[in-house]
């Protein structure tokens, strides 16, 4: 799972149940949102996790990921920001990056955190725009040939987008906005 929110983790119960031998992933970091628990960790920024939490969900993680660990032919890559344990993985064969909700796609490519007036929704349950930022610029440098979000259609030769992204978000939070 790229991350712990109820909207991407809510039918996880039933998808156990049905299969039960299926695995389970997820960040170390967000393992913790799993259990309910929001508290911040001492070098995170003290902004308050946003964003449905489940709170009687069953199924935990089988494994839990760190930047860089390998999941068959995909790559964990730490993009925290829309959460504190946000992931991504990259996949080795062709370069197609899963994103979460580290960007979207759906009313226009954003950075998490940067509010898009047709599909904000995303926006608003982010933990840190400029963590996110950070992320995004390293989402970039992996140079995806297809990026994959959580909201919205994929995307085909994303780099350049992405990259128009980042100089929006950074104007925006250069303003105070």
């Amino acid at each position: 799972m790229t991350h712990a929110h109820g909207d991407h983790v809510g039918a996880l119960d039933a998808i156990k149940e049905r299969f039960p031998s299926a695995p389970v992933f997820i960040s170390n970091r967000d393992s913790r949102l799993m259990d309910g628990d929001r508290s911040l960790n001492k070098d995170e920024p003290k902004t308050p996790i946003k964003g449905s939490v489940p709170k009687n969900l069953k199924t935990r993680a089988d494994v839990l990921l760190k930047d860089g660990d390998q999941v068959g032919s995909l790559t964990a890559i730490f993009t925290p920001g829309h959460t504190p344990g946000s992931m991504s993985f990259l996949d080795n064969r062709n370069g197609a990056i899963i994103v979460g909700d580290a960007l979207q796609t759906r009313g226009g490519v954003a950075i998490a955190g940067d509010v898009k007036p047709l599909f904000p929704f995303p926006a608003f349950g982010t933990w840190s725009k400029e963590v996110a930022l950070a992320s995004a610029k390293k989402i970039v440098e992996v140079q995806p040939s297809l990026l994959a979000v959580g909201h919205g259609e994929m995307m085909k030769s994303p780099v350049k987008k992405i990259g128009e992204a980042i100089i929006n978000l950074e104007k925006k939070l250069s303003l105070g906005e």
